[in-house]
């Protein structure tokens, strides 16, 4: 309600464990995407939301900020100077860089629901991220690394903004991305599995690192899992995972 008397057709959607059908979880994630801003956010717009939200005079739900938007101006609760927790003469930055046209707003802080504190986290994307962010948000996170891991092993980049096509190059023991392709389009989450010739996961059934499987389908039926993959190749899954 709050996003939408600011930019109205938000939409809100939350997402993690709830999504995947838990029941019970540590925190809130939201989502939050606007038709309006199909390719670039307008500077400021989370921080005008976690603003409406902040709670003071018994109103309101924020009650603690733990991470602010890049964007974000201290007001409310941050109206004062912070400092380096490491060098109290060394004041933070006051004017952050402008974000880039694909980046995403986030805020990770503590409200106030039904007399019980509870952690939240708001990611604001564009609305051409959508689907890559609702897979990154839905997780959980063995599932995500291995998504991003096939990805990877078959010549792509896979992320919450998109999926590029990448050269990469090895130097020593390390591979380096050399070239990246703007990201392909994808209607939905479906569309993105599809992209990778991967078999649809429902968001209930993403709690493990195996449930990634490809449609590759060889003369007896099979399907290829992740784990055969990356057993395939050279190097500890870990090490992959690492350097995403």
């Amino acid at each position: 309600r709050v996003a939408n008397s600011i930019y109205p057709g938000t939409d809100v959607e939350v997402m993690g464990s709830y999504r995947r059908g838990a029941k019970s979880g540590h925190d809130i994630d939201c989502l939050l995407t606007n038709p309006q801003f199909p390719d670039v956010l307008p500077p400021g717009c989370l921080s005008r939301v976690v603003a409406a939200l902040e709670r003071r005079d018994g109103r309101g739900i924020l009650t603690d900020h733990l991470s602010l938007p890049s964007e974000h101006k201290p007001k409310g609760l941050f109206a004062k100077p912070q400092k380096d927790a490491f060098d109290d003469k060394k004041p933070m930055a006051e004017e952050p860089e402008p974000p880039s046209a694909n980046s995403n707003y986030s805020y990770m802080g503590v409200c106030l629901l039904r007399d019980t504190h509870r952690r939240i986290d708001m990611k604001f994307y564009p609305r051409v991220s959508l689907p890559f962010a609702q897979l990154y948000f839905t997780g959980n996170a063995y599932f995500n690394r291995s998504m991003r891991l096939y990805a990877k092993q078959a010549g792509f980049s896979l992320s919450d903004h998109g999926l590029c096509k990448t050269r990469r190059r090895k130097v020593g023991k390390t591979w380096y991305i050399t070239a990246k392709s703007k990201s392909l389009p994808a209607k939905d989450e479906r569309e993105v599995f599809e992209l990778l010739g991967l078999k649809w996961v429902e968001p209930k059934d993403r709690n493990a690192y195996d449930a990634v499987a490809e449609q590759k389908m060889g003369d007896a039926g099979d399907e290829v899992g992740i784990e055969e993959l990356s057993q395939s190749q050279s190097g500890s899954e870990g090490d992959w995972v690492t350097r995403f």
